[in-house]
């Protein structure tokens, strides 16, 4: 019994707020980071917000990671094209793999986890 209690007392549910990071209870955006001052974070936020705004219920931490990195990677995209329109040499093998990268893992945070993890059996069956 005393490792069930363990093991549910390590959840981050479980956790009183105050023992858990400032990113995970959502008071800071990332660690060192100040999102409301610098162009480049505000923008990573809003698309954060913007995608997170768009998953049924409330986000896994596994949607959150899988957010994060997508903002990370729109807000890459738009400054090469960005560079791009302002006719600075892109390179455009990074400009792809960067785009695909993103494709996915936006295909990822779409379908949810019951299809990220086909594996795995519902809670409820």
């Amino acid at each position: 019994m005393d490792a069930e209690m363990t093991a549910a007392s390590a959840t981050p549910a479980a956790t009183p707020l105050t023992a858990r990071s400032a990113v995970s209870n959502g008071t800071r955006l990332l660690n060192g980071v100040d999102a409301s001052r610098s162009k480049d974070a505000r923008r990573y936020r809003d698309i954060l917000d913007a995608l997170l705004v768009q998953l049924p219920g409330a986000p896994s931490e596994d949607d959150l990671i899988l957010a994060r990195l997508a903002a990370e990677l729109t807000l890459k995209c738009e400054e090469r094209q960005a560079a791009m329109l302002r006719g600075e040499p892109t390179d455009e093998t990074q400009a792809n793999t960067t785009a695909n990268t993103l494709r996915r893992l936006l295909a990822d945070l779409r379908a949810g986890p019951r299809r990220r993890h086909p594996g795995k059996a519902s809670s409820s069956a």
